[in-house]
């Protein structure tokens, strides 16, 4: 899998907005940024487990609330 074309500073812009952000959008900036951090390593590096753990981990309390 190729790695997703973000920069840090662009998770940087995202996450420094999300205190402007509604709940639920709050939400989506915390489910994209760490979607971002599981599948955006470069080819060959797999991926960041710690990130795909946390992902899961906001999946589950989504499909709780």
């Amino acid at each position: 899998m190729k790695g997703i074309p973000l920069e840090p500073r662009d998770i940087s812009v995202l996450e420094a907005l999300k205190p402007f952000l509604s709940p639920r959008g709050q939400e989506l900036v915390a489910i994209m940024t760490t979607f971002v951090r599981v599948f955006g390593a470069e080819e060959g590096e797999g991926y960041d487990p710690e990130a795909l753990v946390n992902l899961i981990r906001l999946l589950g309390q989504e499909r709780i609330n």
